[in-house]
């Protein structure tokens, strides 16, 4: 929503629209398209002149970029997280933090993987490389009429069967090209007003839920997960809705919903009829337990949706949705309508990275640097910080970096951008005195470098 603005505000309507605007695009992704100016004018009860003197402030700020006949998106990054009100409101319930700590049993994982450094494991990749090399050349990739995915499809079902326990034929298998056309196909083909989706929040999918006019109805996450008793309540209320869960992907410090409450969602969902989808976008990174979709029974109600682009990164844009085969014809009929076909490339790269089993090489070694990079922060984060931040944007990287003297946690943390949070650890645990904690918005990572040479400056 828009915020109105004071007509009789001695500060200047234009840089009060202006505002209100970039207030209203800190919800959104970069990419959201904004009312148009007429419509923009008459919410806020000014001239369209002003409105246009607003939108080239935000574009000389680099807020918005103005496209044809007056509509603009948002190049706004996904805001940062205010450090400084997250440590003083631990510091001020640390007895109570332990306590929920201790029952919910809640942990952190920070997601700490890097692109272009030398944190991913790339060996395990270059072989399967050299075989896509090889096919290429042998045959021409025009040619290459696998549409359906069959031998992909067939694979990806080996694989889940073998890592995840996941039972499932490769008829039950829709692949598309990434987690965000995959949640785009299943808003399409399930949720409507009358169908809504539950989902945990906060949750960078927010947007895609609900850009179809579907009801989406967020439910705060805690320790540990959601909390059944409202899982219950909001479900009994909503007897057609659709429950929507990432068990591994709760942003910033990526606390995984525990197996307890993982199984105690399962059933309330099974009890009441109510269709579970699981996101499991960031599985293979950390030793968590199964998915939802493993447990005996789940193949009529859940639907799974993993992915390869946050392991291996982002170029491999290529996801799986996972349902009951009454239904992967309807998501067929709306693929068809909503998403390009996938790179015929990437297609290749996937079927030899799992025919050979090099994916499976590089997700073992990829958990075990995870582990050795990021001993020791998740606990600090989990017991300090889970459930306190609230985030919108989408979802990126975070980063523990230590250097060799203390950090200057006050210059560090007036650091604070739109892109990039910094957090000194020893604000909450002086054992970590030279560690900092980043977390950041995958499109400024051009300037990581640049951004670690200033804090090596700012240390004590």
């Amino acid at each position: 929503m828009l915020t109105p603005i004071d007509q009789k505000a001695g500060t200047p309507l234009y840089f009060q629209v202006a505002s209100s605007i970039k207030k209203y695009l800190e919800n959104y992704p970069a990419g959201h398209k904004l009312p148009s100016q007429r419509a923009i004018a008459l919410k806020l009860n000014v001239s369209k002149t002003t409105v246009v003197e607003a939108f080239n402030l935000l574009q000389d700020e680099e807020v918005i970029s103005i496209r044809e006949k007056s509509r603009a998106i948002s190049t706004l990054r996904a805001q940062g997280i205010d450090w400084q009100l997250l440590i003083q409101k631990a510091c001020h319930s640390r007895m109570q933090d332990d306590v929920q700590y201790s029952s919910a049993r809640s942990y952190s994982k920070s997601m700490l993987l890097w692109p272009g450094m030398d944190f991913s494991p790339q060996m395990p990749l270059m072989a399967v490389s050299d075989a896509v090399s090889r096919r290429i050349a042998s045959k021409d990739l025009m040619n290459y009429d696998d549409i359906g995915f069959h031998q992909l499809r067939e694979l990806l079902a080996s694989h889940l069967k073998n890592t995840l326990a996941i039972d499932c034929s490769p008829e039950e298998i829709v692949i598309t090209s990434g987690i965000s056309n995959a949640l785009y196909i299943i808003s399409s083909t399930f949720f409507s007003r009358l169908s809504p989706v539950v989902y945990e929040s906060p949750g960078y999918y927010e947007p895609i839920l609900t850009s179809l006019g579907a009801s989406a109805i967020p439910l705060p996450m805690c320790a540990g997960g959601i909390s059944t008793d409202s899982l219950q309540k909001v479900l009994t209320k909503n007897r057609y809705a659709f429950f929507l869960t990432t068990p591994l992907c709760h942003w910033p410090t990526c606390h995984m919903t525990d197996e307890q409450n993982k199984r105690a969602q399962y059933e309330i969902c099974r009890t009441n009829d109510n269709p579970i989808i699981e996101v499991d976008a960031m599985r293979g990174l950390f030793d968590a337990p199964l998915p939802m979709r493993s447990y005996s029974g789940s193949a009529s109600n859940v639907i799974y949706v993993g992915t390869f682009t946050n392991t291996i990164g982002h170029s491999m844009r290529l996801a799986w949705i996972v349902a009951p085969r009454n239904t992967v014809k309807r998501l067929l009929e709306v693929k068809s309508q909503v998403e390009p076909r996938v790179s015929t490339l990437i297609q290749i790269y996937a079927e030899e990275m799992l025919r050979s089993g090099a994916y499976e090489q590089f997700l073992s070694e990829l958990k075990a640097k995870v582990r050795q990079q990021n001993e020791g922060v998740e606990n600090i984060l989990s017991t300090h910080l889970a459930g306190k931040a609230n985030w919108h944007g989408m979802p990126s990287i975070s980063r523990l970096i230590t250097f060799p003297t203390p950090l200057n946690e006050r210059s560090i943390i007036k650091m604070q951008g739109q892109q990039i949070s910094l957090l000194p650890l020893q604000t909450l645990d002086k054992n970590f005195a030279n560690s900092l904690y980043m977390y950041c918005a995958a499109d400024s990572l051009s300037s990581i470098e640049t951004l670690i040479a200033k804090l090596s400056a700012l240390t004590n």
